[in-house]
C-alpha cells in the first residue's frame, strides 16, 4: 500500500513474485475506473468503506491479507522493519 501527500496511490498484491492485483484506492469504487486496474477483486476488498476512507481500507485490506489485523502504526517500530519516510 502506497500513498503520497498528493494522495497518489496504490495497492498491490503479489504471490511468489507475480502480481495478482492492483488498484488504486482512491478510485476503487468508479466505474469504470480512471486508472488501470490489475486481477480480479479480492473477497477482503467487500465492505470496506473505499469511497471515505481509501487509506485506511487499504490499510486493513493488506493487513487482512497478510494474517496482521489489525493495521496500526505501531508496526513501524517493531525491531528490523525498515521504512522510508520524512520525520518531523
Amino acid at each position: 500500500m502506497f500513498w503520497n501527500v498528493n494522495s497518489v496511490m496504490t495497492f498491490l498484491a503479489a504471490e511468489h513474485g507475480v502480481v495478482t492485483r492492483q488498484f488504486d484506492p482512491l478510485f476503487h469504487d468508479d466505474d469504470p475506473p480512471p486508472t488501470v486496474d490489475l486481477g480480479l477483486r479480492l473477497p477482503a476488498e467487500a465492505g470496506l468503506d473505499w469511497e471515505a476512507s481509501p487509506r485506511t481500507s487499504g490499510l486493513s485490506l493488506l493487513a487482512t491479507l497478510t494474517g496482521t489485523e489489525p493495521a496500526q502504526p505501531s508496526w513501524l517500530t517493531v525491531p528490523g522493519v525498515r521504512f522510508w519516510g520524512h520525520r518531523f
